[in-house]
């Protein structure tokens, strides 16, 4: 179809990709020499907001160095969950846990405590199964709840509830 209203977002992601090529093409020999991964994450500055988008990114390094940290909240409101983790599959090295709620139209949203979200949970637990993810899982947020209850929350998501 017709690009042309799309064409100044386009032209920002090419250079925001460009750029971002170099600097991480600067870093992996670094990356080499220490045996620390350079662990890219889906932050919320719209590059890449699909998943398939961000899964090429990473692979087209074709490097073991260059991974994904992947923030389970914060594409919500671009594809599900389980969506971003079956197409990032092995690249993910760990995970930020964090929910998004979706407004009643399914656009926007905010974010709010783990598992009082759009996240649906027990999915994402079995596609990180599915993948065979065994790392760290860092709740990041949950602004107002004790320790406890984040554990709570967070033994729940573990456990695949």
């Amino acid at each position: 179809g017709d690009n042309g209203p799309y064409e100044a977002y386009i032209r920002a992601q090419n250079q925001a990709t460009d750029a971002s090529r170099r600097e991480v093409e600067q870093l992996i020999p670094a990356a080499e020499q220490t045996g620390v991964i350079i662990a890219l994450e889906n932050v919320w500055n719209n590059l890449w907001v699909k998943p398939k988008f961000f899964a090429h990114f990473i692979n087209s390094f074709d490097n073991p160095w260059v991974q994904c940290y992947y923030d389970i909240g914060n594409h919500v409101k671009y594809a599900p969950s389980e969506q971003w983790i079956r197409a990032l599959g092995k690249l993910i090295v760990k995970c930020h846990v964090k929910d998004f709620k979706l407004n009643d139209d399914g656009h926007g949203g905010r974010f709010c405590n783990i598992r009082d979200g759009s996240v649906n949970w027990p999915l994402v637990r079995e596609e990180l199964d599915k993948i065979g993810y065994n790392g760290w899982m860092t709740i990041e947020g949950s602004g107002g709840l004790s320790l406890d209850e984040r554990s709570r929350r967070l033994d729940a998501i573990i456990a695949g509830k």
